[in-house]
């Protein structure tokens, strides 16, 4: 799991960047008034900065566009991002940019026709197969189920009643991630204390733990 960064140890590092930043920036490269930021080392425009703790063991590192933003407007609230209105991609002049949210950025790029949401998407046939590989032998939690039916079902109906519906309509062969049929999972079941579960699963598309879970009856519990 990634470790999160104290939101003092980032004011911290933003107060001692801000006097170098301002001293690297080169205002009016061209005729729209872009702003560059510069390198220490070698004379390059960079588009981030990089904080080195005292005793240089941690890097915190900011985007220059989004820190030149904050310098002269003040901080953004969570969940803002800074966009570009320039094309010019080191511009880090805070008047060629605009802070927003990502979803009402999408919905700005939806209205303009600069982005089209891809109606009754299907994948095809191989592609399905390889993310049932992929995904072979996980269980999604029943957060990630209760979402899964409301997909199939409709997300503006009740979630209780999809979860009654889903577990009548989409149990067992009807489920659309089913590798088994219920015949399968009689046979297995029969088979138990006589083949191993690893023999099992070199014959059925599952895993020797999805099959010892059959035995126990974790899974398949209506038949």
């Amino acid at each position: 799991m990634k470790r999160l960064i104290p939101k003092s140890e980032i004011d911290k590092a933003k107060k001692e960047l801000r006097d170098d930043f301002t001293s690297r920036i080169i205002k009016n490269i061209n005729e729209k008034g872009c702003w560059h930021l510069y390198g220490i080392e070698k004379a390059k425009p960079v588009d981030f900065l990089v904080h080195f703790s005292e005793r240089g063991t941690k890097k915190i590192f900011f985007k220059a566009k989004r820190f030149a933003f904050e310098c002269f407007n003040g901080d953004l609230p969570e969940g803002f991002v800074v966009y570009s209105n320039c094309e010019d991609k080191y511009c880090i002049n805070p008047e060629h940019h605009y802070s927003s949210t990502i979803q009402a950025y999408l919905k700005k790029l939806q209205e303009n026709g600069l982005m089209k949401r891809r109606k009754d998407f299907k994948h095809s046939p191989e592609t399905i197969l390889k993310m049932s590989q992929a995904h072979k032998g996980k269980k999604p939690n029943k957060a990630v189920r209760l979402k899964m039916r409301l997909a199939k079902l409709g997300r503006k109906r009740n979630p209780e009643l999809v979860a009654k519906t889903a577990e009548k309509y989409f149990r067992g062969e009807n489920n659309a991630c089913a590798k088994l049929t219920e015949q399968q999972v009689l046979e297995i079941r029969s088979l138990k204390n006589r083949v191993s579960s690893h023999e099992l699963a070199k014959q059925y598309p599952v895993t020797h733990s999805h099959i010892r879970s059959i035995w126990r009856k974790a899974c398949w519990k209506h038949l």
